[in-house]
């Protein structure tokens, strides 16, 4: 929103940069395909273990992960901005999920796909390529309301 709106490739740029403004929105496509945006709250605190980049055998790397909102309300989505790097050559397509945990560790909600939609495979990823993807958590309404831990890998 606004006169000055900036933008920058997903193909090149390593952070997805939510707080770089001092009001910022995600838009995204809800579950039935309608635009939606939500503001990016402006300040988080994020505590991540281990700490990152975090490795998954020894060709991918989880370097950076942003939340669009730390507080999330009944009904909203949780969005999930995070950076993969291609530490060496890939040899297989992967799915990324991102899981909300409850404190009893059960599962109560999440995603799991393809790392950028499958666009490109990640058997196509050059060594050392970093590349930004997104993940939308449509939490269910009936969640109850509570703390959750956010599980992410592949």
């Amino acid at each position: 929103y606004g006169l000055a709106v900036v933008t920058s490739s997903t193909e090149t740029s390593l952070t997805g940069g939510l707080r770089d403004y001092t009001r910022a929105f995600v838009f995204y496509r809800d579950d039935q395909n309608t635009w939606r945006d939500q503001p990016v709250e402006p300040a988080i605190v994020l505590r991540i273990t281990p700490a990152l980049p975090a490795t998954f055998g020894s060709s991918i790397a989880l370097e950076r992960v942003e939340l669009a909102r730390q507080r999330i309300k009944r009904g909203e989505p949780l969005i999930v901005l995070v950076s993969w790097r291609a530490a060496g050559k890939i040899d297989q397509e992967y799915t990324a999920f991102a899981h909300l945990i409850d404190a009893n560790g059960n599962r109560v909600d999440g995603v799991d796909t393809l790392p950028r939609g499958g666009n490109p495979p990640m058997t196509h990823w050059a060594i050392g390529e970093s590349k930004q993807d997104a993940m939308i958590l449509l939490i269910d309404p009936a969640i109850a309301p509570g703390k959750y831990s956010l599980h992410i890998g592949l």
